[in-house]
């Protein structure tokens, strides 16, 4: 199975190191993975994601500037599914900090998974096997990075 996906973030470190883990996500998966696209503030990505449609976003839950809203693009997300589900990406937000008040925040916003960022080469493996299950007879993975 293919899976489109789409990171927004303004922290170019956090951008590498989910980029460089993604051939490792395809493997233990068994996706093909294409990453469709990147933005680093909310009018970019909202704009890049309705002309790419992704399936998944990884989005940061905020920025110290403001210029990310993780609450609100997992809130646009749930509109869009509400509107024209074949349209909208499941929303995955990720934080530095493990706080239930966050967790709480991004579930009632509607996003599919609350990721911490020093976990995610164990959560995100889980996360794609609930949202994208595999059949036993799909071809071998691989990954694209057309971002």
């Amino acid at each position: 199975m293919t899976v489109r996906l789409f990171i927004t973030t303004a922290n170019t470190n956090f951008y590498s190191a989910l980029q460089a883990f993604l051939p490792a996500l395809a493997a233990e998966t068994g996706h093909d993975l294409v990453l469709v696209g990147s933005a680093g503030d909310m009018m970019t990505a909202k704009k890049k994601i309705a002309a790419t449609l992704p399936d998944l976003v990884i989005c940061d839950l905020g920025q110290a500037d403001g210029a990310i809203d993780g609450l609100a693009m997992a809130r646009w997300a749930e509109q869009l599914r509400s509107s024209c589900s074949q349209l909208s990406p499941q929303v995955a937000l990720c934080s530095l900090y493990d706080d239930g008040i966050f967790q709480e925040a991004s579930r009632e916003a509607g996003a599919c998974a609350f990721l911490v960022k020093d976990n995610l080469s164990t959560q995100l493996p889980f996360i794609f096997r609930q949202l994208f299950p595999r059949s036993a007879f799909q071809s071998t993975t691989t990954v694209a990075l057309s971002a």
